[in-house]
């Protein structure tokens, strides 16, 4: 066990079983906790923290002008609300699609509605023929594996596999200069259903470690370079639709307080609502990972907070009881 700055934060820790804690504040570590064998170095499963690395690559193929995030994925359809889809909808979780993570299309779905699949179909063509456009996009959020997957799905079909995956590894590893960072693409043969509601498949699995990924949050403090992305990316990314309502997102209910950026979540309240989280201040913003991994960006504490771990499915820790703890203990100023 490496702890800085004293041992009082041990049994804390303990108690929340976690792999890595890291905080970092003013351009430095205040607090560093690796469990057992786990190192700065090395590289873990990070489930949906992926998405702080997607970010910041669709932000650079903007920049660069391979992709235009808010230009049409299906231009020349016919249906007005598939010409209003694009990646930004996609990262903001408003695309109105409801397939996996939604017992009525599921159901619907599984009785054979949706259209067959042809040989010829994209990626992204057989992927949505399996789901239903029960909203316009843009006009509501619901936090889903759908979206995502719909996401990577697009890059992949429009850059082409081999081309992404080029692209991808040189953003990681000459961009952002990281060196325990890695990631693999898995686009099953099938209609991309999974065998339960518990772990919706991902077409993108990534392994990082805690050094990488404060690494790489420092982008979004402002601390690196910036030239790699749009001026205004940060901006969009902390912004979300005033107008939005969240609609029922998964069976726990666990999301449907919070608004929604571009792939980060914001403790920013929706219209005459509280913050979601009470205690922590409006600025932040943060991703929640599979078994209780959690990034945080602070703004105006110059802080960002990285939770690693390996928690039951069933027993999540309270995320808001441990960020709470941490900022009030070490990041508040």
């Amino acid at each position: 066990m490496f702890l800085i700055p004293n041992s009082n934060h041990a049994a804390i820790t303990e108690t929340f079983h976690s792999d890595v804690i890291i905080i970092y504040k003013d351009s430095d570590h205040k607090l560093k906790f690796y469990k057992n064998q786990i190192r700065p170095n090395t590289s873990l499963p990070i489930y949906s923290l992926s998405k702080m690395y997607l970010n910041l690559f669709i932000g650079h193929l903007e920049k660069l002008s391979i992709i235009n995030t808010r230009e049409s994925i299906f231009p020349n359809s016919h249906q007005l609300w598939e010409t209003k889809l694009n990646v930004e909808s996609l990262m903001r979780m408003e695309s109105g699609y409801r397939c996996i993570d939604d017992y009525e299309g599921f159901e619907k779905i599984k009785a054979g509605i949706i259209s067959p699949i042809k040989p010829s179909d994209s990626h992204l063509q057989r992927f949505i023929q399996k789901c239903l456009p029960l909203y316009s996009p843009d006009t509501t959020y619901h936090y889903s594996f759908f979206d995502y997957n719909l996401l990577i799905l697009h890059l992949i079909d429009k850059l082409g596999e081999s081309q992404f995956k080029r692209l991808f590894s040189q953003f990681l590893n000459e961009k952002l200069n990281l060196k325990n960072t890695y990631f693999n693409i898995n686009i099953p043969k099938d209609r991309f259903l999974p065998n339960s509601y518990s772990v919706p498949p991902s077409i993108l699995w990534m392994n990082s470690s805690s050094e990488d990924l404060i690494k790489t949050a420092q982008f979004f403090l402002k601390e690196k370079n910036s030239n790699l992305i749009q001026i205004d990316w940060f901006k969009r990314t902390t912004s979300y639709n005033l107008n939005l309502f969240p609609l029922k997102p998964d069976l726990k209910d666990f999301y449907k307080q919070f608004t929604y950026g571009m792939l980060w979540f914001l403790n920013k309240p929706f219209m005459n609502q509280k913050k979601p989280y009470e205690k922590l201040p409006k600025d932040v913003f943060f991703i929640h990972g599979l078994k209780g991994q959690i990034i945080a960006v602070f703004p105006s504490e110059r802080a960002i907070f990285l939770r690693l771990a390996n928690d039951p499915m069933t027993n999540h820790f309270s995320r808001e009881e441990i960020l709470n703890y941490n900022y009030q203990k070490f990041i508040k100023n």
